[in-house]
């Protein structure tokens, strides 16, 4: 027989920790802190030659005592060198990336930009209590429109003076765009304007 082992987190799924918070209760410096840390493994598996493409608040654990978050759900993982077979759709519509449905046609193949497109929805989903295209379902019928260009939205005030909320809004939406050539295209990237405002925050 076959088994597959991982390590014992004591703790709970961001899932729900959102389901049980209310967006006036965010602390976003805890947030970003949050989401530099998810980026960074994803990072480590990027290094690796390897994509996610099934990042969700289910699959991210948080340890009890202020851990740093543990990212499973690996069993979708593609690696980077291989081609991927198109329609083969993996991870949960309104966290995965549009390209995952059309990858192998021109402009759609999956590279870490696949990834950062879901760190920009799972960072939006901390802050605003929502994923910014919806899930399920309503995601499949935006994933047309999203190959060529994401959806405009805007966000809530999230930080106190209009240079942070521009900041970040302006970074989110260039995360979540449909093209991923359009997207930044690795966690370095991903988490330069994250450091800037975390910075900013704590100053």
């Amino acid at each position: 027989r076959f088994y597959f082992a991982r390590q014992w987190v004591d703790g709970t799924a961001l899932r729900n920790v959102l389901d049980n918070e209310s967006e006036d209760s965010t602390d976003l410096t805890i947030t970003l802190e949050r989401i530099r840390q998810i980026a960074e493994g994803i990072a480590a598996l990027h290094a690796g030659g390897v994509v996610h493409l099934d990042l969700s608040p289910a699959n991210v654990l948080l340890p009890a005592g202020g851990q740093a978050p543990v990212i499973i759900g690996l069993g979708s993982c593609w690696l980077l060198a291989d081609t991927f077979p198109g329609l083969g759709h993996r991870g949960v519509p309104g966290y995965t990336a549009p390209e995952t449905f059309a990858a192998g046609e021109d402009g759609y193949e999956l590279t870490p930009a696949t990834d950062i497109f879901s760190l920009g929805v799972l960072l939006f989903e901390m802050i605003a209590g929502r994923t910014p295209f919806g899930t399920g379902i309503d995601y499949l019928r935006y994933w047309s429109e999203l190959t060529r260009r994401a959806k405009p939205f805007r966000l809530p005030m999230l930080c106190d003076g209009n240079w942070g909320d521009g900041l970040l809004n302006a970074h989110l939406r260039w995360c979540v765009e449909g093209m991923p050539q359009r997207r930044p295209q690795t966690v370095p990237e991903f988490l330069a304007p994250i450091g800037l405002l975390l910075r900013t925050l704590r100053s």
